[in-house]
């Protein structure tokens, strides 16, 4: 059988589409579908225009069906017929000549299935949905019945599974397993335009449960599987019937992601939508029974021998140490920093991998130090993601006392000043204070400041050997934001007075703020963070003292900024104990009868601590937080990642489903519409949590 062309221009007046569109019923085993199914383009479209183009063409033809399907029902017929050519094509091998044929009919059937669905999504209700995938049965060759559009939507979600799981990825079938991909984003994307909850819907319940659960190991393992790999598209080199029928379509299926600033990861579609699909999976119906997420949070590393040992493994085995060097390749990407966080979070056997990794945590770390560093670019959701992964790791004592001992030679990326032989520990506070800095300035966003300094709170026992640029940064954050306090308490002193002062001389912001109605919200921002920054020297004074002789330097400097808090109620225990330690060691050093340098301080710093009675400081609980998730994390998780599939996948744009609702607002206004907010983590009541 011959393949036949099909060009733009013409796309409408195909005979077969028309047919295909009219109220005539078609059944599965009419040759009319072979007809139709094999065909390409003459020129294959090479831009997103072009692509758009065929959206344009094609959308008479889905009006038509909208209109004639009920009576026709060539929708659900198509299912059956995609399945059929599942099945022919597995039983076939690779090396037998209809093996391309049988391939491209099967990628053709996908593709007109899933812009049927698509259509379908976007324009009905769900209950409306599975009606328009109903089927007309022919019994025993003379009666017709029909098959439930329910029924007919399981078989096609379990038959896509199966060929994710089934069929291998190799060069032939790359675009086949994308598109596959596709299909099931574009079924499960029906709860976006739904009010009710995912575990209410009817095809999530048919992906969570019945015959679809059977392969949730293998398909969650294909997934991630696809994600590691990182695998290229392929090219048409010219001679492949199904790469010069993809390559048609390719901007379709990269639309809205071409443009990403890392090559390859564009062309690697596959393992980008691989990861998107694993996501919606494990993150809807998670109060229920989700056999995804259950898999994923039970997988174990490869190179693990179980046998003959206590650990039990219950899920499937992947390479640790591949996932990880691929995650933190991607850590630009929200959803590469949000499986990341879910795997730390809730896959314990991956956890304990990466804690164990001591020497060369610097891989994991910098990424995720970057996007705390260039926050003003990224979104507050990524920005929570990376924080809340910091926090994750902070829990541990040996990564505490590991980041120490990594020394970085040179840190191109930080801009403030040239940072060379830093340890990776003094990096990761560099990077937080200046993060905090940044929130009490501008977002003052209570989550971000709360959950940053936890971070460094159950880092601060393990403090040492920190730079001298560190240590100053960590007086300059406790100094700054004194001052921002002390102007807020003398304005509001002022003003209970009912004194007129001229604020010319003072911070417009400050100003401001105390004149807007937030002034004690502010007032006690600023002063947990005073409060836990003195915490956070103490602990370090107490626990590393023999180990810090820049951080004493620099306290002993800068004594005069601690000094008016002797006396403040909220602070004065804390400073007392600071104050013991400077005022011991400025008893050394003043009694010198004459100018010492700056080495002979730090040689007299050196020497008193090796004799400093650690039983002169009053005792604090230790400083440890953990990071608590919100007992439902669906509300802040699935905007966030839906919104990623819009803005990252060609499979539903955030603009069409806009214009489908004929609305007017922005894509984040649109969920928030939807869901009745779009939280942050901090207004779910996620954070660090005090043990």
């Amino acid at each position: 059988m011959g393949v036949t062309s099909s060009s733009l221009s013409n796309l409408k007046e195909s005979p077969d589409l028309i047919k295909f569109t009219s109220v005539e019923n078609i059944q599965a085993n009419d040759p009319f579908w072979d007809s139709l199914l094999t065909f390409t383009f003459k020129n294959p479209l090479r831009n997103c225009d072009e692509s758009r183009a065929l959206e344009d063409k094609i959308a008479p033809l889905l009006e038509r069906l909208l209109q004639n399907n009920p009576i026709s029902l060539n929708v659900g017929s198509l299912v059956k017929v995609f399945i059929n050519k599942v099945l022919h094509l597995i039983s076939l091998s690779n090396d037998d000549n209809k093996y391309n044929l049988a391939l491209c009919q099967t990628y053709n059937c996908l593709y007109i299935l899933r812009c049927c669905a698509k259509h379908f999504v976007q324009t009905l209700t769900e209950d409306n949905v599975l009606k328009y995938f109903d089927a007309k049965v022919l019994v025993d060759g003379k009666t017709y019945t029909e098959e439930s559009g329910t029924v007919i939507v399981e078989q096609l979600i379990s038959t896509l599974i199966e060929t994710i799981v089934d069929i291998p990825v190799n060069k032939v079938t790359y675009f086949l397993h994308v598109e596959s991909i596709n299909t099931l984003l574009v079924l499960l994307s029906v709860q976006m335009y739904s009010v009710r909850p995912a575990n209410k819907s009817v095809i999530y319940k048919c992906m969570m449960q019945k015959k679809c659960a059977i392969h949730a190991l293998l398909l969650t393992k294909c997934l991630l599987t696809n994600f590691v790999k990182q695998e290229i598209a392929p090219k048409d080199e010219g001679g492949s019937l199904i790469l010069g029928l993809a390559s048609g379509f390719w901007n379709a299926l990269t639309f809205g992601y071409s443009k990403s600033d890392n090559d390859n990861a564009s062309s690697a579609i596959l393992a980008h939508l691989s990861l998107l699909l694993l996501l919606i999976i494990t993150n809807h119906c998670t109060n229920e029974t989700n056999p995804y997420r259950e898999a994923l949070f039970t997988c174990c590393d490869k190179n693990i021998n179980s046998e003959g040992g206590d650990h039990v493994v219950s899920g499937f085995k992947i390479e640790f140490s591949k996932l990880l060097d691929i995650l933190c390749a991607h850590q630009n990407d929200d959803q590469a920093t949000l499986l990341l966080y879910m795997l730390l979070h809730r896959n314990s056997s991956f956890r304990t991998f990466v804690l164990s990794r001591t020497s060369d945590l610097d891989a994991l770390v910098i990424p995720i130090l970057k996007i705390l560093y260039n926050s003003g670019q990224r979104s507050s959701h990524h920005i929570y993601m990376a924080l809340i992964i910091l926090l994750i790791l902070s829990e541990d004592s040996l990564f505490n006392e590991s980041v120490h001992d990594i020394v970085l030679k040179k840190v191109e990326w930080y801009k403030e000043r040239v940072l060379s032989d830093i340890t990776l520990g003094g990096l990761t506070i560099l990077v937080i204070i200046r993060t905090i800095q940044y929130n009490i300035c501008r977002t003052r966003d209570k989550f971000l400041h709360t959950n940053l300094l936890a971070t460094l709170a159950n880092m601060s026992n393990y403090f040492r050997r920190l730079n001298p640029y560190v240590c100053q940064k960590i007086v300059v954050l406790f100094e700054k934001i004194s001052k921002r306090m002390n102007r807020i308490l003398n304005q509001l002193h002022q003003n209970y007075n009912g004194g007129n002062t001229d604020q010319s001389d003072q911070d417009t912001d400050v100003a401001s703020i105390a004149g807007s109605g937030d002034v004690m919200h502010d007032l006690s921002i600023y002063e947990e963070v005073l409060r836990m920054l003195l915490e956070i020297i103490n602990a370090c004074l107490a626990s590393q003292l023999t180990h810090n002789p820049n951080l004493i330097y620099t306290l002993l400097y800068n004594r005069h900024v601690f000094e008016p808090f002797q006396t403040h109620p909220s602070f004065q225990d804390i400073v007392m104990n600071i104050e013991t330690v400077l005022t011991y060691y400025a008893n050394r050093i003043e009694g010198k009868e004459r100018t010492l340098s700056v080495s002979e301080v730090y040689e007299i710093i050196q020497h008193s601590s090796l004799q400093w009675p650690a039983d002169r400081l009053k005792k604090f609980p230790e400083l440890k937080f953990r990071y608590v998730e919100d007992d439902q994390p669906e509300e802040f998780f699935i905007p966030y990642i839906w919104s990623l599939v819009y803005r990252s996948s060609g499979v539903c744009k955030m603009d069409e489903l806009l214009r489908v609702k004929d609305v007017k607002f922005t894509a984040e206004e649109y969920l928030r519409r939807l869901f009745g907010k779009l939280p942050s983590i901090f207004n779910c009541g996620t954070g660090a949590c005090c043990e």
